[in-house]
Order: C-alpha cells, then structure tokens, then sequence
C-alpha cells in the first residue's frame, strides 16, 4: 500500500500540464503498440511540419522523463521503438521538430535494433552515449504517394 500512496503522492505532485502529457503519453503507448500489429512503422511518423513552438511549453527533458515513467506504468511492453513513437509525436504536438532514427549495433557480434530520437544531427534520446548504432533508414521522410 506504501508504494501506491508514494506513487499517488508523486503523480499529484505534478504540475496539472504534467499529469495531461503523463496520461497522454501512457494512451499513446497503447495505441502505439496495436498500430505497430497493423501498419508499418514508417506510417507512424508524423507527416509536414508541425504546428509553431508552444510559448510554455515543457522543456525536452521534462517531456521526455515524463514518456519514460508512462512506459514503466503502461500495460505493454514499451520498447525503445514504442517509446520513441510516443516522444516524436508529444514533441511534435509541442511544436519541437525531431528525427525518429531507426537503426542496428553490434555489441559482442550480436546484431541488436535499436530506436532514438535526433534535434539538429543530435540523439536526445534513446540512444546512450556509450552506444554507437547505424542508422537503418531516413526516418521522417515525406509519405510517396502512388
């Protein structure tokens, strides 16, 4: 029971703009994750430019602590790809232009995927700075249409 009060306590401890993004953010990783069964990933990704920078807007940082905590409470796994998925379109929403980077490492000979987010050429997230992966494919890119 102690670990829900403190958990109670934290969450009403957020500023209201903060408990919206939180639960915004633990929405999206459920519909993130069934769309991930249905479409493929490059149809995820937010299309044009995205509305102006939000005048008080939370900060990156903030925005991106507040995803990972909704994916250690959401009910589906959150992968680095979910994860990633949610953050590009909150930052989107807040008007802050980023690049989802979809791409492989191999540590030890193994091949491992790996998803993160880029501002200007720059990881913001996702991508820890011990780690060196390569990238997959231009992500973001303009939708071809037939």
């Amino acid at each position: 029971m102690n670990s829900f009060v403190e958990r109670a306590r934290k969450l009403f401890g957020l500023a209201s703009a903060e408990r919206r993004l939180l639960l915004r953010a633990w929405c999206l990783f459920i519909v993130v994750d069934a769309a991930l069964w249905i479409v493929p990933v490059t149809k995820l990704l937010p299309r044009g430019p995205g509305p102006p920078a939000r005048r008080g807007a939370l900060p990156i940082e903030r925005i991106r602590w507040l995803v990972t905590v909704a994916g250690r409470h959401a009910p589906i796994r959150a992968t680095c790809l979910k994860e990633a998925l949610v953050l590009v379109w909150l930052l989107r929403r807040a008007g802050i232009a980023t690049t989802l980077r979809i791409g492989v490492a191999r540590p030890a000979g193994d091949l491992q995927g790996h998803a993160w987010l880029e501002q200007e050429g720059r990881a913001i997230s996702g991508l820890p700075a011990s780690r060196t992966c390569e990238p997959l494919l231009p992500a973001n890119r303009a939708r071809r249409r037939p």
